[in-house]
């Protein structure tokens, strides 16, 4: 039995299928959109000289501009859509926080953007430090601008992508 079932209809079919068994095809399309987005935006801040000017253009880094953004947005989405779904079948679907920025601060979402962005910016830092020590014989020092890109950012783009998925789900399922 696969881990992930891909599912077209999430709102119709999320409450009959196993928590852990499925990506619903909505979250997919939204994932990467919102990669394609923010990817081009960081790569355009970042990569600058290298796109418009003379500076070498780095591949590695122009991939995890992609990526970040996309497992992020992935993995906050499957795990908000799991919490609306158990608050939903413990007759929790009510959302009182309407607004996203309070939903943001509720149902364990802080934490798990927290966790998501430890994960996926500490995974960011090992490549970019491999990446580093293979092509050159300095030492790497972070710099608060990458620390940034590597952390903060992932932590606010997966707390509004839960926020906004978890009110989306509630929704559907008070339908």
């Amino acid at each position: 039995m696969p881990y992930f079932k891909v599912v077209k209809n999430p709102a119709a079919t999320l409450q009959r299928l196993n928590k852990s068994e499925y990506i619903a095809t909505s979250i997919i399309p939204r994932s990467v959109f919102i990669a394609i987005i923010i990817g081009s935006i960081l790569n355009l801040v970042n990569q600058y000289d290298s796109v418009f000017g003379s500076k070498p253009f780095n591949v590695v880094f122009f991939t995890l501009l992609y990526f970040t953004p996309f497992f992020v947005v992935l993995i906050s989405q499957h795990l908000s859509l799991l919490k609306a779904l158990e608050n939903s079948e413990n007759g929790h679907a009510f959302n009182k926080h309407r607004n996203v920025f309070a939903t943001a601060f509720f149902h364990s979402i802080p934490l798990k953007a927290f966790l998501v962005s430890l994960g996926v910016g500490s995974i960011n830092l090992v490549v970019l430090s491999i990446q580093h020590s293979l092509s050159s014989d300095e030492l790497w020092v972070i710099s608060s601008n990458q620390v940034i890109q590597t952390y903060i950012l992932p932590m606010v783009f997966g707390l509004l992508s839960q926020a906004l998925s978890y009110n989306r789900a509630i929704k559907e399922f008070a339908k």
